[in-house]
């Protein structure tokens, strides 16, 4: 089993969103989903989401809050919370991002700002937030 960790940032009720690449290596390609990744053997799961989230945003965060943990398919996914007053982004990942309200993201309706476009949200993303909703 492949071990991950997600952050759900959340700025003013919203929360924020990366539109992964649309590569045939990415899982879940093309479609919108949390920021992270795979755990390094050695590394605990709260450096993982740390060094995830540095590589991904440039943002340094500390004191990440543990949610709890969901598998899905061959995943199992550590689930990061934390508020922010950050609004913008520089992402080294995906083609975007974006703030969503709970509502936009449980419907499935969330656009990509600068084009207008819908993209579906993962289904792995969709559980965790699911997830995350339920334990707050």
């Amino acid at each position: 089993m492949t071990i991950t960790c997600v952050l759900i940032i959340e700025y003013k009720k919203s929360f924020l969103l990366q539109l992964r690449d649309n590569k045939k290596n990415i899982p879940e390609m093309n479609k919108w989903g949390f920021f992270g990744g795979k755990k390094e053997k050695t590394e605990s799961n709260v450096k993982c989401i740390k060094r995830e989230i540095l590589e991904e945003l440039n943002y340094k965060i500390s004191k990440p809050f543990y949610i709890g943990k969901i598998k899905h398919k061959k995943y199992l996914i550590n689930i990061f919370f934390k508020k922010t007053r950050r609004k913008s982004f520089k992402i080294n990942e995906g083609s975007g991002y974006g703030f969503f309200k709970k509502s936009q993201i449980i419907n499935n309706n969330c656009k990509l700002k600068s084009s207008g476009k819908k993209y579906l949200l993962g289904k792995s993303s969709l559980k965790v937030f699911k997830y995350f909703t339920n334990k707050s």
